[in-house]
């Protein structure tokens, strides 16, 4: 009988091809677990060998793209601290499976995280504002607040970017026919709008550093957006990630 169950459960997890075994989906997850396991105690094992308490090894990062800007200077303060610790950033909007060992700490923005088994810390304020080029105004005249919206050319997200306020703003207040560009990276967006390509929301604490650009007069919106960074309870008191916590949380920029 014990023979049967186990048959069964590698079926479920695998599937015989002509050219071998694949995975499932349930087989993915497993992987999932188990290379997650598997570098935990990695990390006791190399504790126990050695004795070091200095911390060192890996420590996976996640945020979807547009926290990039706020997420570096974090990653940086951290492993000035922690030289011995590299730091793996992934920034996209798929969300990755903390529980699964997928990621160690994830930085997401808008409505609180709720999924069940996570710590969720609320991080700062990350302000949004409104961005032209030096040269757009050069080609097109500096944008005024009465006519922003009626010949300007913008440049913004995916209609596939998650909703946030700036996103729901420009959905609600600008027509696609004015939209030059979209794309679903902040980065991307960053450098359309210093090439004069379009008028755009850019975060403030990172365009107001380029001279290049001028900053529009306040739209009538909250662009105001939390930042929240979130583990796993079973990893949040692990040596490192609560050593980058503390440190996120002193290096953290200050809301507007």
């Amino acid at each position: 009988m014990w023979i049967i169950s186990n048959v069964n459960w590698a079926q479920s997890c695998f599937n015989a091809m002509p050219a071998g075994f694949t995975p499932t989906e349930l087989g993915l997850e497993l992987l999932r677990i188990a290379d997650a396991t598997h570098g935990q105690f990695g990390e006791l094992k190399r504790l126990a060998n050695t004795g070091d308490t200095t911390l060192a090894g890996h420590l996976k990062i996640t945020s979807v793209d547009v926290l990039t800007p706020v997420v570096m200077p974090l990653i940086a303060a951290f492993q000035d601290a922690y030289p011995k610790v590299q730091c793996r950033f992934f920034p996209t909007d798929q969300v990755f499976k903390l529980e699964y060992g997928e990621a160690d700490i994830a930085f997401r923005i808008g409505p609180k995280p709720s999924a069940p088994d996570n710590v969720v810390i609320k991080l700062a304020s990350m302000q949004m504002g409104l961005f032209v080029a030096k040269s757009y105004v050069e080609d097109h005249g500096l944008p005024q607040k009465g006519d922003l919206l009626k010949r300007h050319r913008f440049v913004g997200p995916e209609d596939s970017t998650p909703s946030a306020p700036f996103v729901d703003w420009l959905r609600a207040h600008v027509p696609s026919s004015q939209l030059a560009l979209t794309s679903p990276s902040i980065a991307t967006l960053l450098a359309a709008v210093d090439q004069g390509i379009g008028i755009g929301f850019l975060p403030k604490q990172r365009a107001r550093q380029n001279p290049n650009l001028i900053e529009l007069p306040d739209v009538e919106a909250e662009l105001a957006e939390p930042i929240w960074m979130v583990t796993h309870v079973d990893l949040h008191r692990s040596a490192k990630v609560q050593a980058f916590v503390a440190s996120a949380r002193q290096s953290a920029p200050q809301s507007d």
